[in-house]
Formats: structure tokens, C-alpha cells, sequence
């Protein structure tokens, strides 16, 4: 759910005010729904496509693919250039990203909004799904954005899991990104799942849920009869469940002890 850590030092270096509720969105469950209960007013989607080519995932799960991602440029000369992900069970077209990226365009910086292994509107590029530590999908696509910036500054924002991917490619190549923001992202994954197992996030839960299945067994280049069976006789309950049926082995960690760590 939404929430902010407040850093007054830190604001005043950048000149940013520090957040404000503003009614009726009072508290974090009302924040994170806002842009379910209420509809975005957002320009049309003028994203020039591009896509990227990806490896085969580690545990040969899914085969050498594309990624797609759609730049947004904004009016005159950027002053750099953001990479945009979107979180658990999202896209580039989710209204929260968009949200976002329109108020980068309006600052003056051209946005790279990219459709994470599995997510639509780039679901037909590549086989399997994503995952908290995808280095080998994300990697390609950052050095391509570096070279989209043209010597411009390249930054990086991810809301929730996606901020979670920057965190942890940044880590494994660090100076990739010249500077990264992150909204709402799992820092602890076995804390985060646990979290959200608990009685008053079971519409939350269950939510992500029936979109993570539905994405995965939509995938155009199959599922294994083991996770179809896993994912439709006996559905996975809580997201650990379905880290553990498929995106654990899928990444190639041992189980989701593991991949957690």
C-alpha cells in the first residue's frame, strides 16, 4: 500500500514540498486505490514502441525474447532520461504509471516505459514472467536506455516490485543508473509476502493474484503441465505460493527460501 518515509533534509536539497493527504484520499489503502475508485483524465497513448532483445531465462524456462518498451519524448530538448517500471502484475498502461510518466514528460524528461517480461501490451515477445531480481532481462534494456539518453543523464523509477528490480540491478552493476527513485517497493520479500497474507489484505491479495495466474497461463508460448496443474487444480493461495510454483523455479533458485534471500 502507499506510504512515504519523510526525509526534510533531503527535500530541501531537491526543492520538493513534503506530501500532503489530500481529502478524500486519507490514509494508504484509500492512496493505493485512488486510481481504481476515481477515473485518470490522461492524454492519449503516444508511445513510439521499441523492443528489446532478452536472454533465455535462467533455468531455461522460457526461451531468448523481446521486451517491449514505448518512449515518451517530451516538448523540447529532455533533460534526461527516465526508465519506468511498473509493479507486480502491471504495465505500461496502468493508469499510476501513466499517471507518472506524463508528470516526468511535463518536467522536461523523456520516459521509457517498459512492459516487464509477461505483461501486455509486449506479452506475444517473450516467454515466462518476471521476477524481483531479473538482472538478465533488465540489464539489456538499461543499456539500451543509456544509449537512448544520448549522453543525457539516464535515471530509473519503479513503482512497487519494479522499484524493487532497479534496486537490485543497480546493486549488481553499480553506476548503471544516475539516479533511481522508488515508490512502495519490497525491500524485504519474505516480510512483504508475509504482510500481505494477513486478514485485511485478503482483497488485495487475491487481486494480484488472479492477475498474476491469468497473465501466466495466458502466456502464447505455453506453461508446463506441472505449473498448469499447480495453477488450476490446486490454485496458489497467497503469493508465495505462486513464487513457489513458479517464479522461483523459473528464475532458477532452489525454492522460495531462496529466492526471497
Amino acid at each position: 500500500m502507499a506510504r512515504g518515509v519523510d526525509n526534510p533534509q533531503l527535500r530541501e536539497r531537491l526543492g520538493v514540498p513534503s506530501f500532503e493527504q489530500r481529502w478524500p484520499w486519507i490514509g494508504g489503502d484509500l492512496q493505493t486505490l485512488r486510481d481504481t475508485l476515481r477515473e485518470v483524465d490522461l492524454p492519449h497513448d503516444q508511445g513510439v514502441p521499441i523492443e528489446i532483445p532478452v536472454p533465455a531465462l535462467p533455468s531455461g524456462a522460457a526461451a531468448a525474447g523481446s521486451l517491449l518498451a514505448l518512449l515518451d519524448q517530451p516538448e523540447g530538448d529532455p533533460k534526461g532520461l527516465v526508465l519506468l517500471l511498473h509493479g507486480l502484475g502491471g504495465s505500461s498502461s496502468r493508469e499510476g504509471l501513466r499517471r507518472m510518466g506524463v508528470a516526468l514528460q511535463a518536467a522536461g524528461f523523456a520516459v521509457l516505459r517498459l512492459n516487464l517480461r509477461g505483461a501486455d501490451p509486449g506479452r506475444h515477445l517473450a516467454g515466462g514472467t518476471y521476477a524481483a531480481r531479473c538482472n538478465s532481462d533488465l540489464l539489456p534494456v538499461i543499456a539500451r536506455a543509456r544509449s537512448l539518453a544520448a549522453g543525457r543523464p539516464l535515471l530509473g523509477a519503479g513503482i512497487s516490485l519494479g522499484g524493487t528490480m532497479l534496486l537490485n540491478a543497480a546493486l549488481a552493476s553499480p553506476g548503471v543508473l544516475d539516479g533511481l527513485f522508488c515508490a512502495s517497493s519490497p525491500l524485504d520479500l519474505a516480510a512483504c509476502s508475509g504482510s500481505i497474507e494477513r486478514p485485511r489484505n485478503r482483497v488485495y491479495q487475491r487481486w494480484l493474484l488472479n492477475r498474476l495466474v491469468r497473465q501466466t497461463l495466458a502466456d502464447p508460448f505455453g506453461v508446463s503441465a506441472d505449473e498448469e496443474a499447480q495453477l488450476q487444480a490446486t490454485p496458489p493461495r497467497s503469493i508465495r505460493e505462486f513464487d513457489s510454483a513458479v517464479t522461483a523455479p523459473r528464475w532458477g533458485f532452489a525454492d522460495v527460501e531462496a529466492y526471497y534471500r
